[in-house]
């Protein structure tokens, strides 16, 4: 099985929802998060659609959050359970903006 990182995008992280950037998932087997180095963003929480226009908070079982604690200068995955999502975004306290690249 051949995979490989395309789509490489420079992403906006909202403070909410609707003030984000989405990023088309539906194709795509993973991915990771790159953020850059003057960033203040800290924690991004995940959203997911299955149109592009009515985004949902992804929870675990329990209803918790999905949420990724992140660093400026480093990268992380996208996490598991975005995995099947359609669509996402991701928010964050103070927003931003963050690099994706995605997994075929």
């Amino acid at each position: 099985m051949n995979r490989y990182s395309d789509n490489i995008s420079s992403v906006t992280v909202g403070t909410t929802s609707d003030a984000s950037e989405s990023v088309p998932f539906q194709d795509f087997a993973g991915g990771c998060v790159y953020v850059p180095a003057a960033s203040s963003i800290t924690v991004l929480t995940w959203y997911a659609s299955y149109d592009d226009k009515t985004y949902f908070a992804l929870q675990d079982g329990f209803g918790s959050a999905i949420a990724t604690a992140v660093t400026a200068e480093k990268c992380c995955p996208i996490p598991e359970e975005c995995f099947g999502c359609s669509f996402l975004k991701a928010t964050d306290p103070v927003g931003g903006s963050i690099y994706v690249s995605l997994k075929t």
